[in-house]
């Protein structure tokens, strides 16, 4: 065997090593195909010439080291984790909105019980209080709970 090809095989190893740690983690098929990779070039440098099949090996040993403690200081580091905290709550309507109690909006959809109003220039969605409204009446707003605004006609 050539020495380039040699060469060719220990570099696609350790580029496939560096996909496998950085880009797809986990131990999959990058990985084997990397450490496979790695190994016939270092057998085929063996093949070359003893002294170049020792250096092979030391090669792939250090540029693994590297690429492995280089990965660790990244997660360590929290570069790959997600830094922000969440407490699962989605914010509420009165966060979202500038709606209180007492705004008239129009329908602009039937609720059945739900739907659609304007007020102004913001489109909300809404629940009716047991009835149902047709589309373009005026409602009031009459409770807001954390995540849904209720309204009654005005008719």
């Amino acid at each position: 065997m050539n020495w380039y090809l040699t060469v060719l095989f220990l570099i696609l190893g350790i580029a496939l090593f560096l996909l496998e740690i950085f880009i797809l983690p986990g131990f999959g098929i990058v990985g084997l195909m990397a450490l496979a990779m790695q190994a016939y070039g270092v057998y085929s440098a063996y093949l070359l010439d003893a002294d170049a099949g020792l250096y092979a090996l030391l090669f792939c040993i250090l540029a693994d080291a590297v690429i492995v403690i280089i990965g660790v200081k990244q997660v360590v580091s929290g570069k790959y984790s997600v830094q922000k905290n969440s407490d699962g709550k989605l914010p509420s309507i009165t966060e979202k909105t500038a709606i209180t109690i007492g705004d008239v909006g129009l329908t602009s959809t039937p609720l059945r019980p739900n739907g659609k109003v304007d007020f102004g220039m913001d489109r909300i969605e809404v629940f009716s209080q047991n009835e149902f409204i047709e589309s373009g009446v005026a409602v009031r707003v009459i409770h807001i709970k954390e995540d849904k605004i209720i309204v009654k006609s005005i008719t």
